[in-house]
């Protein structure tokens, strides 16, 4: 089971990275709902390298990073790790039934 978990971690990953779904781009109407899905999807994808960061890749830090370059601050670097820790969690005990 160890073996599997890698690669769980990483179906996990890129789970995480392709949120929100294209097809919900294709639903907005303006360039605000456009603007929003990119910025979302943008978070999802620094999620996804955290996760990866976190389980899977040593001596990788995407979300400190991006808090050096001021591209988020650090309360939504601290949400994020919390949000990750609470998915792993699940994920764990999803693993365990």
């Amino acid at each position: 089971m160890n073996q599997k978990i890698p690669e769980i971690d990483e179906q996990i990953a890129q789970l995480i990275a392709s949120l929100p779904s294209d097809r919900l781009l294709q639903q907005a109407k303006t360039p605000a709902q456009i603007e929003e899905w990119h910025k979302a999807r943008q978070t999802q994808i620094l999620l996804a390298e955290c996760w990866k960061s976190k389980w899977l890749v040593k001596d990788y830090y995407p979300v400190e990073e991006a808090v050096k370059r001021q591209e988020i601050s650090q309360l939504k670097a601290e949400l994020m790790y919390c949000s990750l820790n609470e998915k792993k969690a699940g994920v764990g005990a999803l693993q365990s039934c």
